[in-house]
């Protein structure tokens, strides 16, 4: 699955063909930042990967991609509360906000 997102002064904005994604990062914790993302379907032709639901918040950490690369990647760890993480997300960094 892919999808557009938009990180700016602190919030996510998001989302893909069937789901619209919006969020907060919290302040940097050695070399990673808290996420909250709260999930709502705007198309209920798509299914989640969780199954049936319509609006879900996952938690979890923004951190630098390992290893080289040619442009900026980070992965995004999201799982529901208290549990570990069970979505990991790449983003590529495709341009720069005015």
């Amino acid at each position: 699955m892919s999808g557009v997102v938009v990180i700016e002064t602190g919030r996510i904005l998001g989302g893909d063909s069937g789901y619209l994604y919006i969020g907060n990062i919290g302040e940097k914790h050695g070399e990673s930042w808290p996420v909250s993302v709260t999930i709502s379907r705007h198309d209920d032709r798509f299914e989640s990967i969780f199954g049936e639901v319509s609006d879900y918040m996952l938690y979890g950490t923004l951190k630098p991609a390992e290893g080289p690369t040619d442009s900026q990647v980070m992965l995004l760890e999201l799982g529901r509360e208290n549990a570990n993480p069970e979505v990991l997300v790449s983003l590529t960094k495709a341009a720069e906000l005015p």
